[in-house]
């Protein structure tokens, strides 16, 4: 019987962020994810965190 690995691998198409870089949305990245199309997108773990606090309330976002 196979067992999962403690500490699974890393996905390839990401890695942790670096000091510095940041999310569309001008927060600090945790994430950044490595794409075909658009090359290393920061993320920041906000959801919708790249929308501007401005624009949330007139999209329905509420906060």
């Amino acid at each position: 019987m196979a067992t999962e690995p403690i500490h699974p691998t890393p996905d390839p198409s990401e890695r942790p962020a670096r000091p510095g870089e940041t999310c569309t949305c001008g927060h600090p990245a945790v994430l950044v994810y490595i794409t075909t199309n658009f090359g290393e997108v920061p993320y920041c773990g906000v959801p919708r965190g790249a929308v501007p606090p401005t624009q949330r309330d007139e999209i329905g976002d509420g906060r």
